[in-house]
């Protein structure tokens, strides 16, 4: 069979459902409404899972497909296996309802009328987008298609890979897109941890080339909220529309990294630069430094620039941000030198593991670049974090000469911080990241403190 492109249908905002079906459709969009239909989600990650409870806790029956003996029992035995804002609540709904089931047999994909794609996608060599995961779902899934089915790739990939998924379909059935089967792009834009209320919240951004396969998604996902906002596009403008949402605002973190960088070099402190720039001024909005880094952010700008022969700052702003966690190191080292101590066997507490507050998630985490560059040089790390190793502050604070602020975890961001600190071991030197800790009270207790965007002058 000849694969079928997706061109752009260009902005078609907030659309209504069409008139223009075809029969498969319209016995499938009967199901919808009348929720009557099954759901296959492929891949019960930290996208798919959510997905698949959201689904589930309100009574339409879904089937999760993974590889991973572990989730597979987790899931089935309605276990949320990660940090997630209401996930035992949802779990709970969807074992009342009988919901939900987690299987490795695709096999079972016959059987949904829906089929969400959410399995990840990665960097390879040279920075280059690994789509091994999508490829390998999408060929597995086209051996089970059936007539009436609808296939939403929830996976972020690049705009240049939207015809692959074309083309693995194309090779493996002849079933007709748009008309034996239905196909569109809807990228997750999800909060990692808080994607229960944001998949329900959230608006959606449908791509396709055909209004019956935007009409189908639409439905569906207006099972989860009849209010739902869903913005429909070509399948490339959608790919497109995620990755420039995530890449702008790791540009944006860039860009205020590098002025952390630069009122060190002056000796001051970017917070307050950033206080009376961005007081009360109507054309800024300047984010606060820090370490960043998380499976989407550091990714996605890749993506974007894969096949772009142009001159790019996403690359520079990636770059720029990668150099921190380096820079954050170096100041320790200098640190640590400035009381005598070489970097190599001195004990250094780290204070969060994942990549962002208040989440358990590990996956390119800029702490533990930190943790990995000072073990490199010699130190030698204890690692605290509430999810993976909840160790007491006192114990921290009392048995390491440095402690940095690597991830701002919410009990890590108090002053009690520094009263502890002054408490158990006054000599111990600190190092925030986020400019969290208060160097006015700092200074009052005899606490050795810097941060990341603060000088020596401040």
């Amino acid at each position: 069979m000849e694969s079928v492109s997706l061109p752009s249908v260009g902005e078609r905002g907030l659309s209504p459902i069409s008139n223009v079906i075809s029969l498969g459709q319209a016995d499938l969009l009967l199901k919808i409404r009348e929720r009557r239909f099954t759901v296959g989600v492929v891949g019960l990650g930290r996208v798919g899972l959510p997905l698949a409870v959201a689904f589930s806790s309100r009574g339409i029956p879904v089937i999760g497909i993974d590889v991973d003996p572990n989730r597979i029992a987790a899931v089935n035995g309605y276990d949320f296996p990660f940090e997630e804002e209401g996930g035992a609540e949802a779990m709970m709904e969807a074992a009342l309802r009988d919901t939900l089931r987690a299987t490795h047999d695709t096999g079972q994909l016959v059987d949904a009328d829906v089929v969400f794609i959410t399995v990840a996608t990665n960097l390879g060599q040279e920075e280059r987008p690994d789509y091994g995961q999508v490829r390998a779902a999408i060929s597995t899934l086209a051996r089970h298609l059936r007539r009436g089915q609808l296939i939403i790739l929830r996976s972020t990939v690049g705009p240049t890979a939207i015809a692959e998924v074309e083309a693995a379909l194309a090779e493996h059935t002849t079933l007709r897109l748009g008309e034996d089967i239905f196909v569109v792009v809807a990228p997750e834009r999800i909060l990692a941890g808080h994607a229960l209320r944001e998949i329900e919240r959230l608006p959606e951004i449908v791509g396709s080339a055909d209004e019956q396969s935007a009409d189908l998604a639409i439905a569906v996902m207006r099972t989860l909220n009849p209010e739902k906002e869903v913005h429909v596009t070509g399948a490339v403008e959608a790919s497109l529309a995620k990755l420039f949402n995530n890449t702008y605002r790791y540009v944006q973190f860039a860009l205020a990294n590098e002025f952390a960088l630069i009122a060190e070099q002056h000796g001051v402190d970017v917070r307050e630069v950033l206080r009376v720039a961005n007081g009360s001024y109507p054309r800024n909005g300047i984010p606060m430094p820090g370490p960043a880094g998380g499976p989407c952010l550091t990714k996605d700008g890749y993506l974007l620039v894969a096949d772009w022969e142009h001159p790019d700052f996403i690359r520079s702003a990636s770059r720029l941000n990668e150099f921190i966690p380096i820079h954050i190191v170096d100041r320790v080292e200098r640190m640590l030198a400035s009381r005598g101590h070489p970097m190599r066997g001195v004990n250094v507490g780290v204070l969060g593991m994942g990549f962002k507050a208040d989440n358990d998630d590990l996956r390119s985490s800029p702490s533990l670049v930190i943790i990995e560059e000072l073990s490199r040089r010699g130190a030698i790390v204890a690692a605290a974090d509430p999810y993976h190793r909840p160790l007491s502050l006192e114990q921290i604070l009392r048995e390491n000469q440095m402690v940095i602020l690597a991830t701002s975890h919410r009990e890590y961001i108090t002053n009690d911080v520094l009263r502890i600190a002054a408490h158990v071991h006054p000599n111990v030197m600190l190092f925030d990241c986020w400019g969290m800790w208060d160097p006015a009270l700092a200074l009052e207790l005899g606490v050795h403190l810097e941060a990341l965007g603060r000088g020596d002058a401040s």
